[in-house]
């Protein structure tokens, strides 16, 4: 079910397609078909697509509900619609059923799990709830908040408010950033490291069905590259906290002790 052709279309034993917008409500026509409640009343836009759809899901042993995180949004609430379907399903009871959500971004999942979220530690351990990018901006636009380090990142493109973020990193005291390309956020930045491509790291990469896939060097780091890690562990030893990792099998033995499902 989607709002254009995908590769997963030829294998499929029903496919539905719902207007740019419209998933939240073909996933309440689909939990009414299903003989649950939807999360809000269904607008019966979809109740032929979601009968179909029904008819196919309902006599399954096993059941994968796989979707995109941009769901994870909810502006029109998606993602409660969905949880009505899973529900409906039963797929957190049966064995060898479940969601699996696909990230936008690559190895969002590692990235989750080693604790790169606002109220979340490593392996998803309880902490006390940070900022998220939202907040962030906010903080930096406010003076609550003096220096932003970007990783990787560019929030102006990508975080859904360009001008809130221009003003944010004009009213930082400092920003720093680490990034394979200039792009406007770097443009504002006052130190920017080169990062490493794809091709030049060492490490892991997480799938969206939780398994690790070792990363190897395919080439070697060219001009002032140097390793990401490397460079954000120099950075936290100069402010005074020191990891004492001088190695990539160092970093990711840290991370196996932090995050106990990597052992």
């Amino acid at each position: 079910a989607s709002s254009r052709p995908t590769a997963l279309d030829g294998g499929a034993a029903e496919v539905v397609r719902h207007a740019p917008g419209d998933t939240a409500a073909l996933l309440a026509d689909l939990a009414v078909a299903l003989g649950a409640k939807a999360a809000t009343p269904a607008p019966d836009a979809y109740r032929d697509e979601g009968a179909a759809l029904a008819s196919v899901l309902s006599g399954a042993e096993d059941v994968v509900v796989v979707w995109g995180d941009r769901l994870a949004d909810d502006r029109q609430g998606e993602l409660h619609q969905l949880l009505a379907v899973a529900d409906a399903l039963g797929v957190g009871e049966r064995e060898g059923s479940g969601l699996l959500e696909v990230p936008t971004e690559t190895n969002a999942r590692g990235l989750r799990e080693v604790g790169c979220l606002p109220n979340a530690g490593p392996g998803y351990a309880e902490v006390e709830a940070g900022r998220d990018a939202p907040a962030i901006r906010a903080g930096l636009e406010s003076d609550e908040v003096a220096a932003a380090i970007l990783v990787n990142s560019d929030p102006i493109r990508d975080h859904g408010d360009s001008e809130g973020w221009r003003r944010a990193l004009a009213a930082a005291d400092f920003v720093l950033a680490l990034s394979m390309f200039q792009d406007e956020s770097t443009a504002r930045a006052d130190v920017i490291f080169p990062a490493e491509s794809h091709a030049e790291k060492e490490g892991t990469v997480t799938h969206p069905d939780g398994r690790l896939q070792r990363l190897r060097p395919a080439v070697p780091h060219p001009g002032g590259v140097r390793l990401g890690w490397e460079v954000l562990a120099e950075l936290s030893a100069a402010l005074g906290h020191e990891l004492g990792l001088d190695s990539g099998p160092m970093v990711l033995e840290q991370i196996a002790r932090e995050v106990p499902f990597y052992g």
